[in-house]
């Protein structure tokens, strides 16, 4: 795990995805979540909250809305973490994960802390790209869809998110397109 790194893909194994999450900006270390297949696909997820995110940003780094918040429910029986990202001035976002230990318990009152930081936005999606560049090169788009979801990795997805974190421009559109725009990104260097 990267020092910086918020988010880690450990392992994608026979529909679960291990997860470890961390910051070196958090004190406490790490938190293992072991995600099934049948109930999120935390790549297609996260990367569509981070470009929400990034849409409500000025060029000034301020959020359009700051008191917005976009959540994230993971349920992995009977445990549920709940991720929240909050837009912060100075293109930082406050990112909270909590999580409710019996969630068939009736109404979740408490729920524990794993983490709390504010982060530089620009490190979440350097994050998130190297991780499902990572998960891409590890697993390829087969793998991805016969180890995890049964469905296929979030191509679209990772283009937006790798223009995001890079500022380069991709042609995306038609299949053939974004798989070619994809083989060029996986033949560069990490950013």
């Amino acid at each position: 795990m990267a020092e910086d790194s918020v988010i880690t893909i450990n392992a994608i194994e026979s529909g679960w995805l291990e997860m470890h999450v961390a910051s070196s900006v958090t004190p406490g270390g790490i938190v293992v979540i072991r995600l099934p297949s049948a109930s999120c696909d935390p790549l297609a997820e996260l990367s569509a909250i981070f470009l929400d995110i990034a849409a409500l940003y000025d060029p000034d780094g301020v959020p359009a809305e700051p008191d917005l918040h976009f959540y994230i429910f993971w349920e992995v029986d009977p445990v549920m973490y709940s991720y929240v990202f909050s837009p912060e001035k100075q293109w930082r976002v406050g990112v909270e994960l909590t999580c409710c230990s019996d969630i068939h318990a009736g109404i979740h009152l408490r729920h524990d802390v794993q983490l709390s930081a504010v982060v530089e936005f620009k490190l979440l999606v350097r994050n998130l790209y190297l991780e499902m560049r990572n998960v891409l090169n590890k697993y390829g788009l087969t793998g991805y869809r016969e180890k995890w979801q049964k469905q296929d990795f979030p191509v679209s997805a990772f283009l937006k998110i790798y223009q995001l974190a890079t500022g380069t421009p991709v042609i995306s559109g038609d299949f053939a397109s974004e798989l070619k725009a994809l083989q060029e990104i996986l033949d560069k260097k990490d950013i």
